[in-house]
C-alpha cells in the first residue's frame, strides 16, 4: 500500500503551485521530525528563489549554478517566520559538520 501524498496543491488562487506545495510540505517535515530541509534551484530562477526565500530559506552557497538553501528547525517550520532573513552563511557551519560526520 502506498502512503498518501503529503503535499496538496490548491491552485493559482492561493499563489503559485510551487509556493503552495512548499508551504504545505514544511509543516509535514516538522511533524516527521525533519529538522533541516535543503532546497536547491537554478541560479537564474528568480521565481524559485523568491518562493524559497518567502518560506524562510537561508542561502548557504552556490554550487555548479545551483543555489542551495536551508530551512532549519522543526519548531520553526510549524510557526510563522520573521520577515527579516537570517544572516548569510548562518547554517554553513552546521551543514559542514553534518557533511563531515557523514564521511
Amino acid at each position: 500500500m502506498n502512503p498518501p501524498d503529503p503535499v496538496r496543491v490548491f491552485g493559482e488562487a492561493h499563489g503559485s503551485p510551487a509556493a503552495q506545495a512548499l508551504k504545505n510540505a514544511l509543516p509535514i517535515a516538522g511533524e516527521l521530525g525533519i529538522s533541516e530541509v535543503l532546497l536547491t534551484c537554478n541560479e537564474d530562477s528568480a521565481g524559485s528563489r523568491a518562493t524559497i526565500e518567502a518560506n524562510g530559506g537561508v542561502l548557504e552557497d552556490i554550487r555548479h549554478g545551483k543555489l542551495r538553501y536551508w530551512i532549519a528547525g522543526a519548531q520553526q517550520l510549524l510557526t510563522p517566520r520573521p520577515s527579516s532573513p537570517a544572516p548569510p552563511g548562518a547554517l554553513s557551519s552546521r551543514a559542514a559538520a553534518a557533511a563531515a560526520a557523514s564521511r
